[in-house]
């Protein structure tokens, strides 16, 4: 995680993940997050959002993810956190077959 965030600051972004997350159930079955630096070396907000594969077909996964950026966007405010966010989307068969221990 970033360190220079205070710890109050982490367990509010958290929360609201969480939130927006339960949200959009069962289509996002959870989000992961972490604080880092971005290609240019600013500060960012990484979030990678596990759905559901039916929430992944068609136009579904476009409506999904927009709606959930937005929702991330008007709830998280991650700019006031000093953070631009990267968001990531995979489904669950996708997971499953990569195993990767980040998006567990």
């Amino acid at each position: 995680m970033f360190p220079l965030m205070p710890l109050t600051k982490k367990k509010e972004i958290a929360a609201t993940v969480d939130a927006i997350a339960a949200e959009f159930q069962p289509k996002v079955r959870r989000i992961r997050w972490e604080i880092g630096k971005d290609w240019y070396g600013d500060p960012a907000l990484f979030l990678r959002i596990l759905l559901a594969d039916s929430a992944t077909k068609g136009r579904r996964l476009a409506l999904i993810a927009n709606a959930v950026q937005r929702q991330i966007h008007d709830k998280l405010t991650p700019d006031e956190f000093g953070l631009y966010p990267y968001c990531s989307f995979r489904s669950e068969s996708e997971q499953e077959e990569l195993q990767d221990k980040d998006w567990a």
